[in-house]
């Protein structure tokens, strides 16, 4: 069992010419084996390989229960959750389609809500990034569509009164799962769901 120190590279050269190969430290071999059956009983839901392979990769929560399945069977130190170490920030090309958003509507809804209030505040659990970060905030908030772009098959006109200052915290949790609507979020905050 080893840690993956680099990506995996296809290697053109003799022998492992059209193999992958990586950099691994840290490697352990286990006194008592951890069976193929035995992970697969441990781990249903892990697409474990069915032919014969020399590795796998697991990372995250999965990477913690292998480790604690082990347990004993490595030198100590080898699985160190307090050093969890991922790889990031690898490059792709991504095509989708996005919905187009009018900025200028957005500013409007802003420049409202001040000359109504005063401030921009969240509507949601009233934070106000100018009160909490001074002038960095003074400006800031997000504009929620409340008929959400995603929902829209075709170009439809945006009214004012569509629109809702929030926080980026309250912003999110109205898109996390599904659609929330700004008065279930709101009764989320005072504990009344």
């Amino acid at each position: 069992m080893g840690e993956l120190r680099s990506n995996a590279v296809r290697n053109d050269e003799p022998p492992w010419k059209g193999r992958y190969t990586a950099q691994l430290s840290r490697i352990v071999a286990l006194e008592d084996p951890v069976s193929h059956e035995e992970l697969c009983e441990e781990f249903p839901h892990w697409k474990w390989p069915t032919y014969p392979r020399t590795y796998t990769s697991v990372d995250g929560p999965l990477a913690y229960r292998l480790a604690q399945l082990c347990g004993d069977r490595t030198a100590p130190g080898l699985f160190d959750v307090d050093e969890y170490i991922a790889a990031e920030g690898s490059q792709h090309i991504r095509r989708h389609l996005v919905r187009e958003r009018n900025l200028k509507i957005v500013k409007e809804k802003r420049r409202q809500v001040v000359a109504e209030t005063g401030h921009l505040r969240c509507v949601v659990c009233s934070f106000d990034f100018f009160a909490t970060y001074g002038e960095l905030g003074r400006d800031f908030c997000e504009v929620h569509h409340m008929l959400p772009m995603a929902l829209r098959y075709e170009e439809t006109e945006t009214r004012l009164q569509d629109l809702a200052v929030v926080c980026s915290n309250c912003h999110r949790m109205l898109h996390r799962k599904g659609l929330l609507s700004i008065e279930a979020l709101q009764r989320a905050v005072r504990g009344d769901s």
